[in-house]
């Protein structure tokens, strides 16, 4: 689910094709199935829609800690799947929220949230 609005999933684990959906500026919510482990991997298909490379990535996943996870280059407009690690210590059960970020490394300027 993104945003309150049903979404299709990869029911099998197999990645057979992106799912583009339409975020909007500030706060998205999405609600997605998790294990019990204490990590898992979490990923987001970034577009560059501009004419420069986008460089010097980083994704901020902070649920209790913040998991910073390095990023490669995204060329000119085109895009990549970027994965993300989300820690968690404490076994939890119901819904939980975390942020998202995608940050230009060694400030805390988002290139998206």
């Amino acid at each position: 689910m993104v945003n309150g609005e049903w979404r299709i999933g990869d029911a099998y684990g197999n990645n057979p094709v992106p799912i583009p959906v339409l975020v909007k500026k500030g706060i998205n919510r999405f609600l997605f199935a998790a294990s019990r482990r204490a990590e898992a991997w979490g990923a987001a298909i970034v577009v560059n829609a501009s004419t420069e490379w986008l460089d010097d990535l980083e994704i901020h996943a902070n649920y209790r800690k913040d998991e910073v996870t390095p990023c490669g280059p995204i060329p000119p407009l085109g895009f990549r799947k970027l994965g993300f690690l989300i820690t968690n210590d404490q076994v939890v059960t119901g819904n939980v929220s975390f942020n998202v970020s995608l940050q230009h490394k060694g400030n805390n300027f988002n290139v998206d949230k």
